[in-house]
């Protein structure tokens, strides 16, 4: 992957990099191909691994990245679920309670703002919190996008 999130064998990627680093990068793609990107931050006590693999199998695009950010900011990437893969990676960590970072390449407000509803649609039975950046329009500071978000 190009923007630096490793993918191990199993639905939950292994550790990348720190989440603001890969905001870094989509600002530098933004910033040279002319267009908007959205940060967005989930967080729900409740949100295991099973509702993260089913928002990962949602409808989302290939260029848009979804993973846990850790305690110590680290990314990492929920794959969709697969032909012929399990649902849940039974030897993956622990991630209920952690925060979901959500990249959306080539998003303005308003696209974000349809995503957003998906999620929360797949996500019908939990208790989330969502806050969004939209870059430039909120900040052009990668850390600033992310908190805005963290935030929200």
């Amino acid at each position: 992957d190009s923007r630096g999130a490793s993918q191990g064998q199993g639905d939950i990627g292994e550790s990348a990099d720190r989440f603001v680093d890969l905001v870094l990068l989509e600002q530098y793609r933004s910033e040279r191909y002319n267009h908007y990107f959205v940060v967005a931050l989930l967080n729900s006590a409740t949100l295991g691994l099973p509702d993260l693999l089913r928002l990962a199998s949602a409808s989302f695009r290939a260029s848009d990245l979804l993973g846990i950010v850790d305690p110590q900011g680290r990314f990492h990437r929920v794959m969709p679920r697969s032909e012929g893969r399990t649902n849940l990676n039974e030897t993956s960590p622990n991630y209920e309670g952690h925060a979901v970072g959500i990249l959306f390449p080539e998003t303005d407000r308003a696209g974000a703002q349809v995503a957003l509803n998906r999620i929360t649609s797949v996500l019908v039975n939990n208790e989330i919190s969502i806050g969004c950046a939209v870059y430039p329009e909120d900040s052009t500071s990668a850390e600033e996008l992310v908190a805005i978000a963290a935030a929200m």
